[in-house]
Parts: structure tokens; sequence; C-alpha cells
């Protein structure tokens, strides 16, 4: 049987919990989600959410990616924005190419285009070649990344914003993924975060007791 090319992709989302704040912590708890698709075909996704730690979680998303038909011999694409638990999960599945959402970095890039100094018009243009899918970033960056003594000199969030795009360069080759036809954005999981999750969960004046925010994370993702 072929080899299929799947596409994992996993993202989180605070809800508000009942009896807290506790000094020093949240208000909210993450729900973290996974879902898996063959990229031919995204609409047939298994999909699975849940408050666990992440060495809980893992055992979890294994058995969503048996139940999701997934084969020894398939290629796994791993899409996310980067957070650690994300990074985590993603070597414990065996992901064989991360792809950086390209939304997400082209939040950062933002940061980097004001402090490099270009003008609304020609951020807004760079940003949507970004979102297009026509750029490589590890290329973007030597292009057009000043020298050190420049950067270092930039503001603290400027820096910080620079720093999250270099350590993920071998996640952002957006023009290469988009001419395999694989997914450069994580549109699925965050659509289901918002439309399911989120608007289920996230109403106004809602608060979930510590047992049933899990409870019903497990029925929205269902």
């Amino acid at each position: 049987m072929k080899p299929r090319t799947m596409v994992v992709q996993a993202d989180g989302v605070y809800v508000l919990e009942r009896d807290k704040p506790v000094p020093g912590q949240c208000e909210g708890r993450e729900i973290k989600q996974v879902l898996f698709y063959p990229n031919s075909s995204p609409s047939e996704r298994d999909s699975y959410a849940s408050t666990a730690a992440i060495d809980d979680f893992i055992p979890l998303a294994h058995g969503l990616m048996r139940q999701a038909g997934v084969r020894q011999d398939d290629v796994l694409i791993g899409v996310g924005d980067g957070a650690t638990w994300i990074d985590q999960l993603f070597d414990c599945l065996g992901v064989e190419q991360r792809i950086l959402d390209v939304y997400h970095a082209s939040l950062y890039l933002e940061q980097v285009l004001v402090a490099m100094g270009w003008d609304e018009a020609e951020r807004e243009m760079e940003r949507r070649a970004w979102l297009r899918g026509e750029v490589n970033g590890r290329d973007w960056l030597r292009d057009f990344l000043p020298p050190p003594q420049v950067w270092l000199q930039w503001p603290s969030q400027a820096q910080t914003a620079l720093r999250y795009l270099e350590q993920r360069l071998d996640h952002m080759d957006y023009r290469n993924y988009q001419a395999k036809g694989w997914p450069i954005g994580s549109g699925q999981i965050e659509g289901a975060n918002k439309s399911v999750i989120g608007a289920r969960m996230k109403r106004g004046g809602m608060r979930w007791s510590r047992e049933g925010i899990p409870r019903m994370a497990a029925l929205c993702a269902a």
C-alpha cells in the first residue's frame, strides 16, 4: 500500500475555571487538542482534547493516532505554533517534518519589520507574501536581517520575536511546503478550538469546575 502524507495539528485553548484565581496562577485552564487527517482529505479528521499534563496527554495522542489509521510507512507532517508542549508531543509521535504555523510566524515577523523601520504598506505586503507561502523564512532572514550590532539595539520585544523565528528556521520553508501540497497553517485545529470548544465553553460568564472542563472538552472534540 502506498505511503500517505498524514497531518497532525495541535493547539491549546484556555477556558475559565471555577474556584480560581489561586494567587499567582492563571484563572484559566488549558485544554490541549490534537487532530490527525490525511493531507489529501482534511475533512476526514480524528481529534481529541484534554486538560491532561503533557506526559499524560502523549499516550492519549498515540491512541488517537492508531484510531486515525496512521501507518508506520506514512509520512507524518506536524503543524503548530512552536509551543514547548507541542514540540514535545511531535517528538514522541515521530513527526518527520514540522511546519511553524505561518500566521504565528507573520505575527513575529511584524515585530521584526517594525524594528527594521518598514512602513505599514511595506509590512502588509511582506506579511501577505509569507501568508501566501511565497517565502522561505531562513532565506528571508539571511537576505534582510541587519547585522547584530544593529538588531542588538532593538527593543527587547523585537529581539524576542527575532529569536522565536531564528529558533525555527527549519520549520519555515513555506515555498517548498506549498510546492509539495502541504498545509502551512494550523487552521484546522485553531478553527476547531474557536468554533467548537471556544463557542461551547467560553461564553460570557462561564466558569467551569475542575472536573467539568476535561469532560466537556472531550465531548466537544469527539
